[in-house]
């Protein structure tokens, strides 16, 4: 039981690392299971913390718009209405969700077992008043609020839940937490009654203003807690010996504790002084909070916060165990990997391409493919020079068997090419991908006729394939391509042997774009406000980076807790070691080193702001233009990017600042002046009657002959200058 109200404050969790910020969009609701703590708000999802690693991953509800989430689907195939309260059974694992829905169709309290299967305990479908609020008291039955109601129902037997209490007024809802003790008392708070109340279950339908006076305001700490005032008081929490409460009082951006075991229940300020973000580090009664509106205890010494609208899970108490020791680095890559640091820091034009759409890198060639004409082309970087390689610059598909560059193509999104040089084309008009192989076009993928993903397991030209848009070719010679069907989307890969499948589909992606192979077989898969990979040993994909949550915040922190803004497409080096990413509404390269613990973020290029600042620019002074569409790593040490403006685009490339010039040539010396290291008097008889200097370079300065001082003075400057 936290009993110190200085106890040190700090972000403790939110995705992932302490000191993290920008962790959790409008957190609101916080459940801890043994060593997880559940989080919810108002990114209509919920996210487990590991407490021990202070990990996270996205553990209900996924980012697929009006697709909800049915009986028995697993926990990620759909996604939320809006949540109303959290509840986890300590015994089982199992999490409850209270969720609402303005047209009442979603008013139901589901469960989410260990196993990760979704299911409906409670449907409050017709109620007069939607769930507010979840508790699970000592026995493990789930109290809940229905209007003025507290509803009690054994998950067990959920059909017939009872009354355990009326209040006064209509319990709150979204935000109304009602915490159980071990002696089976139930603490909740009413709608406008700024103040809490409990009720014990052996007094019946009896309950007791035990914190807040009932007038809004801030007053009372040192005093009797019934008549102190509060100000909107939002979630509570009570120890399991029932002798502390502690209440989210959101108006007042505090949390305050009661002590049960005092006569009268003593109120002090147990975190937050004024509105704003600020404290970590210090002295919890010395931070800053801005309307939390959640709290719960950890450990039954600890408290977390929903800090919501700082975005932030934030905690007061012992401090966390410290994080595990980071991953062991992976294998060896193969022997054509660079192993070298990337550190760009300078932007520079490549050259201008046209309405530029994506770029690819095969050794020391690049390809540029454009939207608008949709075409390909070779770019040689020395010239600058651009040689179409595929495309007359017409609408429509190719003929198998046709010139490449004699042939139509209808919106070309998608290059790359495989180990022997073979390109390959996504035609997303034409529902298909092309390849090139010495100057003639053929259908590699896709029957061209638009429909949904279709033919696992049969041949790639007879399989439905709609609007590809992103390629990828791993070591081994397989092609991925990114697929979308009205709201369906789809990752194909397409076997050596012609055959295809799908690895990755809508329950597993938002909206993905673009695609990365590395040399272990993983595919990175750029998905919005996300990067996921698929990991080519379990065939599972999994969320790398991004806390789902839309913006620019993160850097120098976790890559799980970072904000994306229309990630379009990855680069990931050689060795697997460092991930790029065009995060396309943010105007701005992110780079991801994944050998750090937490595998930390950062900004490598673009300040955040759309536009173009010229050539040569230090990367991250300098604007990125408002289409970010395409990243390619070129060699060792340099990234591409396809930068484009409307019909306007640029081939750009992140590389090592340009070299310092070397220092100017000396003048000449004037004759018969000192030699370096050499002191006296001029000998020429023409400076000899100047009274002023005549010459100045990097090692000297001669100043000739003058009637009062007729020395020669040598000093070093720090660059040549003629007089």
């Amino acid at each position: 039981m936290l009993e110190r109200a200085e106890e040190a404050i700090s972000i403790h969790v939110g995705k992932g690392v302490i000191d993290t910020i920008g962790l959790i969009s409008a957190p609101q609701f916080v459940a801890v299971c043994g060593n997880y703590a559940f989080v919810a708000g108002g990114s209509r999802a919920v996210f487990r913390v590991d407490l021990t690693t202070q990990t996270s991953e996205l553990y209900v509800g996924a980012y697929v718009l009006n697709n909800y989430l049915l009986d028995d689907e697993g926990a990620l195939d759909g996604c939320l209405a809006e949540l109303s309260g959290l509840a986890c059974d300590a015994a089982t694992g199992t999490l409850y969700i209270a969720e609402w829905h303005s047209f009442g169709d979603r008013n139901v309290i589901r469960q989410v077992t260990a196993n990760g299967v979704y299911t409906t305990v409670v449907d409050l479908t017709g109620a007069s008043s939607p769930p507010s609020g979840l508790a699970m008291d000592g026995s493990g039955d789930l109290l809940y609020g229905v209007g003025n109601d507290v509803l009690k129902v054994d998950p067990a037997s959920p059909t017939t839940p009872a009354t355990a209490f009326t209040a006064d007024a209509r319990v709150v809802s979204l935000a109304v937490a009602v915490d159980v003790d071990g002696a089976g008392s139930a603490y909740f708070t009413l709608h406008g009654s700024n103040a809490v109340y409990t009720w014990e279950a052996a007094t019946g339908d009896v309950f007791t203003r035990i914190a807040g006076n009932g007038t809004r305001g801030l007053s009372g700490d040192g005093g009797d807690a019934a008549q102190a005032q509060l100000a909107e008081p939002m979630g509570v929490a009570v120890d399991s010996a029932g002798t502390a409460l502690y209440i989210a009082d959101r108006s007042n951006h505090r949390i305050r504790r009661v002590d049960l075991t005092t006569t009268p229940n003593t109120i002090s300020t147990a975190a937050g002084t004024t509105r704003g973000f600020s404290g970590d580090g210090d002295a919890a009664t010395d931070a800053a909070l801005d309307h939390p509106m959640g709290v719960t205890l950890f450990r039954n010494s600890g408290l977390l916060i929903a800090d919501t609208s700082n975005n932030r899970l934030r905690s007061v108490g012992p401090a966390p165990p410290p994080p595990l020791p980071p991953s062991p680095p992976p294998p060896s890559p193969p022997p054509d990997a660079c192993g070298q640091t990337y550190d760009p820091a300078y932007v520079y034009d490549v050259v201008a391409v046209p309405s530029l759409i994506a770029v690819t890198v095969h050794g020391p060639d690049v390809y540029a493919a454009t939207l608008f004409p949709s075409r390909v082309y070779k770019v040689d970087t020395g010239s600058p020079t651009l040689t179409v390689v595929a495309g007359n610059g017409d609408d429509g598909c190719p003929v198998d068997g046709a010139i490449a560059t004699e042939s139509p193509m209808w919106y070309v999104t998608g290059v790359a090419v495989d180990g022997s040089g073979s390109l390959y084309v996504a035609v997303s008009g034409c529902d298909a991908v092309y390849k090139v192989v010495g100057g003639t076009i053929t259908r590699f993928a896709g029957s061209g006729v638009y429909g949904p993903a279709s033919n696992d397991g049969g041949l790639a030209t007879s399989a439905e394939l709609p609007q590809p848009y992103s390629l990828a070719i791993d070591a081994a010679g397989s092609v991925f391509i990114s697929s979308l069907y009205e709201n369906t989307q789809s990752i194909r890969r397409v076997f050596p042997n012609g055959t295809i499948t799908t690895i990755a589909t809508t329950s597993d992606m938002y909206y993905p774009a673009g695609l990365a192979a590395d040399h272990f077989g993983n595919v990175w898969i750029a998905d919005y406000l996300f990067v996921r990979i698929w990991n080519a040993t379990t065939e599972v994909v999994t969320i790398v980076v991004g806390a789902g949550i839309r913006g620019g915040e993160g850097d120098g922190g976790p890559a799980m807790a970072a904000w994306l803004d229309g990630a379009i497409d990855v680069a990931v080096d050689p060795d697997g070691t460092r991930l790029y990413i065009a995060d396309s509404g943010n105007y701005r390269v992110r780079s991801v080193d994944l050998t750090t613990a937490g595998n930390t973020i950062s900004t490598i290029a673009g300040t955040g702001a759309g536009g173009y600042d010229g050539d040569a620019q230090p990367a991250t002074s300098t604007r990125l233009a408002q289409y970010l569409v395409s990243v390619a790593l070129y060699g060792c040490s340099e990234l591409l990017i396809a930068d484009s403006f409307e019909l306007d685009g640029r081939l750009r490339r992140l590389a090592a600042p340009p070299p310092v010039p070397p220092p100017s040539p000396l003048p000449p010396l004037p004759p018969g002046a000192a030699q370096p290291g050499q002191q006296g008097r001029s000998t020429d008889p023409i400076a000899a009657t100047r009274d002023v200097p005549v010459a100045v370079d990097v090692t000297r300065v001669y100043v000739e002959q003058m009637p009062a001082a007729p020395s020669v003075v040598e000093r070093i400057l720090s660059r040549p200058v003629v007089l």
